[in-house]
This record gives C-alpha cells, sequence and structure tokens, in this order.
C-alpha cells in the first residue's frame, strides 16, 4: 500500500509540476527588449534629424536675411561714397576752370 501511495503522490506531483509550469505567465524573450529599445533610439534620432533640419532651415532663411540687409548696406554706403565722389569732382573742377580764367586774364 505504501508503494501505490509513492506511486499516486509522484503522479500527482508530476501533474501539479506540469499545471504550474503551464499557467505560469509567458515571459518575453530577452531579444524583444532591446528591439523596444533600438526602436525608441530610432524614433529619438529620427525626432533629432528633423530638429535639426528645421534649425538648418531656419538658420538659413535667417542667413539670407542678413545676407539682403548687409548688400543693401553696402549698396547703400557705396552710393554715398560715389555721390561724394562725385561732389569732390565737381569741386575740383570748378576750381580748375577758375584757374584756367584767372591764368587767362
Amino acid at each position: 500500500m505504501k508503494t501505490m501511495g509513492i506511486v499516486w503522490l509522484s503522479v500527482v506531483t508530476v501533474a501539479g509540476v506540469g499545471a504550474v509550469g503551464g499557467c505560469r505567465p509567458k515571459v518575453e524573450p530577452e531579444s524583444a527588449k532591446p528591439a523596444g529599445v533600438i526602436k525608441r533610439t530610432g524614433a529619438v534620432l529620427e525626432l533629432a534629424a528633423e530638429s535639426t533640419v528645421e534649425v538648418g532651415t531656419n538658420v538659413a532663411a535667417k542667413t539670407l536675411e542678413v545676407a539682403k540687409d548687409v548688400g543693401t548696406a553696402t549698396k547703400d554706403a557705396t552710393g554715398q561714397v560715389v555721390e561724394k565722389a562725385g561732389e569732390g569732382l565737381d569741386k575740383a573742377g570748378a576750381a580748375v576752370e577758375k584757374v584756367g580764367a584767372d591764368l587767362q586774364k
């Protein structure tokens, strides 16, 4: 009888271990976790790339505006220099005419 009890106890133990093992929650393999990390890292890198492109576009637009402003300022300054030079040449021409008139007297 004791042998029969040990057999039944063994059968129940094996069945219990099988039931506990089969009912245990399934754990994802370790390789699935890094894939999630890789996806999140990729998403962060994409956002960084988009931000970099946006910043680059903004910098390019600001640079273009500054270049236009500098070009306009340079053009205005050049115009003033040419105007002053013209006035100087007019005065010099008038002085030469006066000297020429004085020499003819």
